[in-house]
Order: structure tokens, then sequence, then C-alpha cells
């Protein structure tokens, strides 16, 4: 199966916002999505809510990041990959983001934080979360963990 077909096949969770909406959701940190269940042809994970939340780290003023937390539903423990697109409105890609949640345990919520939206442009810098006027959730993969 082809990656686009993967992507596809999974539940994508799609957030249009204008700009006063896109402050206002920084502002009041509006989940993006919640129980959203994920696992096409592997096993499922349970991303419980996600936001936007602005970054933490002091060198990278303005920058934006996807908070939230994720569920193992599973008997065992795994490791759960995420991945989130920011796009215009014409639906050219301005960023990307991810975030790795390891050794989750059976029936275990756990907080996550992804990695700071980067653009694609030839510079990398990060975005703002008033930047971004859409947000896709392309994928959640859980994996077996050792």
């Amino acid at each position: 199966m082809m990656r686009s077909d993967r992507i596809t096949a999974r539940c994508r969770a799609l957030v249009t916002m204008g700009a006063a909406t896109a402050a206002l959701l920084v502002a009041t940190l509006i989940p993006l999505a919640a129980d959203a269940s994920h696992g096409a042809g592997g096993l499922p994970a349970v991303v419980e809510s996600e936001r936007l939340v602005p970054g933490s780290d002091p060198n990278s003023s303005g920058s934006c990041v996807v908070g939230g937390e994720v569920g193992n539903p599973n008997p065992m423990t795994v490791t759960v990959r995420m991945a989130w697109r920011a796009t215009d409105a014409t639906g050219a890609t301005l960023g990307v983001a991810s975030a790795r949640v390891p050794r989750l345990a059976a029936g275990e919520r756990r907080s996550f934080r992804s990695s700071p939206f980067v653009s694609m442009g030839p510079a990398h810098t990060m975005l703002s979360c008033a930047t971004l006027p859409r947000i896709e959730r392309l994928d959640v993969v859980a994996e077996p963990s050792p």
C-alpha cells in the first residue's frame, strides 16, 4: 500500500480558521479534535485531545506546537507517532510538525507536545500559531515497543 493510500485511509482531522479565529484559538487553546482513533493497517491509538499551543523554547520565539493527550487501547506497550501539516487557504503546505510518545503502556494515557511547526521553505523557520490558518493531522501510528 502506498503512503498516500495509508494517509487517505486514516482518519484526518482538519480545522479551518480565519486570522481572528486563529488568534482566539491560541488565546483559548480550543482543541483541534478529540476522541480520534487511528491505526488503519496497524495498531490503534486514540488521540483524546489536541490543540495548538505556543512553543516553550526560549530560542524559538513565536513557534507553535501541538499539545494534547493520546491513549493506548492495545493489550501491549506501544510507541505512538503523530504528524500534522499546516496549509494555507489554497491547500499549499506551510509547514509540518511531529510527535513521538515512546513506550505507552496498555491502557495508559499520556500528554504529548509536538516539534514546532517548521516552514517548508529554504530557511526552515519556525511558524507562529497565528500564521497557521489550517491544521491537518496526517498520521497516527502505533507500533509495538520492545
